[in-house]
């Protein structure tokens, strides 16, 4: 299954306030919470739960992810192995959710109504494995895994269906009211995993997407066009063991993570 902690971020203030943010499964009764936690030098002093009651039926396609963009914390969850929860907007499984810092639902969700706010985001989702934004703006990406086909970066806008769903068959547009397709889809299965848009130290690798093949064992380069809507190409720079993330880390560098290891790119 895929239970335990599954995602992390840090409130973007947290050199003031110190939040600390955390995606995991609760085990009894089981089902997913994210958690605020208060950090104070290497220890947590105060914890609360801002999100819970997120079903987790089967223990798998949890999803997990976290992102601050705009002020606003979304999250990834994922459709609880039936694809019918992703379709359904009354579900928070198979979407990607907008909460207030707090955990509460703010104004603007697409699908929420009087005295009823929802804190659905987007729809249509199989099993999120990373959500990213790009520095500066309010526009979200994220990585998607496929069943046996069509991996998935997708632009994750306001209200949108983006496809899966009871029905579905690899190579489809998608199921449901208008589909959206991903800004660029892998045929053949990699797992990819977690996502940065990258802006550092390293120049010339700022205004790209970087992501992990878990199955491949590939970093790709998803070379963007300036505007953040299309993917130029996909460039892989590195083959090794599964990778399970990428992030911007100490002193600007790019960093990815295996299972056992971190690696720290660094320029020729």
């Amino acid at each position: 299954g895929e239970r335990g902690l599954l995602g992390l971020a840090l409130h973007p203030n947290y050199r003031k306030n110190h939040f600390l943010y955390v995606f995991y499964v609760n085990a009894s009764p089981l089902e997913s919470r994210v958690a605020r936690f208060k950090v104070k030098g290497n220890r947590c002093r105060s914890r609360k739960d801002i999100v819970a009651n997120v079903p987790a039926p089967s223990g798998y396609h949890i999803g997990g992810q976290l992102e601050f963009a705009g002020g606003k914390l979304f999250v990834s969850v994922g459709e609880g192995h039936d694809p019918g929860n992703a379709q359904d907007k009354g579900s928070r499984l198979g979407k990607v959710l907008r909460y207030n810092p707090d955990g509460s639902i703010p104004r603007g969700n697409p699908f929420s109504k009087p005295g009823n706010r929802s804190p659905v985001w987007s729809y249509g989702h199989r099993n999120g494995f990373g959500l990213t934004h790009k520095p500066g703006t309010q526009k979200l990406y994220q990585t998607e895994n496929g069943p046996e086909c069509d991996d998935e970066l997708n632009r994750i806008k306001r209200g949108r269906n983006y496809g899966w769903g009871n029905g579905y068959s690899c190579g489809d547009a998608g199921v449901g009211p208008r589909p959206k397709r991903p800004l660029h889809r892998w045929g053949a299965v990699i797992a990819v995993t977690d996502p940065w848009w990258y802006k550092g130290r390293m120049k010339r690798l700022n205004g790209d997407i970087y992501a992990g093949g878990f199955s491949d064992g590939a970093l790709h380069r998803l070379v963007m066009n300036d505007k953040g809507t299309k993917v130029r190409r996909d460039k892989i720079i590195r083959r090794g063991e599964g990778i399970v993330d990428v992030s911007k880390g100490p002193g600007g560098w790019l960093y990815f993570m295996t299972a056992t290891e971190m690696y720290r790119i660094v320029p020729d």
